[in-house]
């Protein structure tokens, strides 16, 4: 089995993960968790001490009331699940500190083009309207280790085996349109 296709059946279980999550990195990137310093808190508190917090200030702070929870991950915002009856913080989920996000930002990855041929594959994205302005640069590389997975604003990177001129992995870009000034 070639590099290139073990490296397809990967980089699919993994696209079913992340598709789940909706979860990507990007230069940037920092988590933080405060759930060990809130459980327990009546919310209010928490909220007062979230305020403080340099890296969050004017993050948007949301409480839902449930007995239960979901295991999220907030990007530049703040979720607190709360008890109803008592009020009190029950789970405060990781938050992701994204400096890079902007309102407007789509976020585009293009599982169908993992394993085709790379000319194909540049055929295909530079037909899209939405890739009309975006960078398209393509790298070779022969060991997985080299794929950097960070995804960039207007800026997308296509992998490919240069053996067997495969794709391999995912393209992914974040656009953002152009504001004229």
């Amino acid at each position: 089995m070639s590099f290139a296709h073990q490296f397809l059946c990967l980089s699919t279980l993994i696209a079913y993960g992340s598709a789940a999550l909706l979860l990507y990195r990007m230069k940037g990137d920092k988590f933080v968790n405060y759930g060990r310093e809130l459980d327990g808190l009546p919310v209010e508190k928490a909220k007062s001490i979230l305020m403080e917090k340099p890296e969050i200030k004017g993050f948007k702070i949301d409480v839902i009331e449930n007995f239960g929870f979901t295991d999220v991950i907030a990007v530049n915002k703040v979720i607190l699940f709360v008890n109803p009856q008592t009020k009190t913080v029950i789970y405060a989920p990781e938050i992701l500190i994204r400096p890079e996000e902007k309102p407007g930002d789509k976020y585009r990855a293009y599982y169908g083009i993992n394993g085709k041929p790379i000319s194909e594959a540049l055929s295909t994205l530079t037909s899209k309207p939405e890739l009309h302005g975006v960078e398209i640069a393509v790298k070779a590389v022969t060991d997985i280790d080299d794929i950097d997975n960070l995804v960039e604003v207007n800026r997308m990177v296509i992998y490919f085996d240069p053996d067997e001129l495969v794709v391999i992995g995912n393209p992914q870009v974040v656009i953002r349109k152009k504001t004229s000034q």
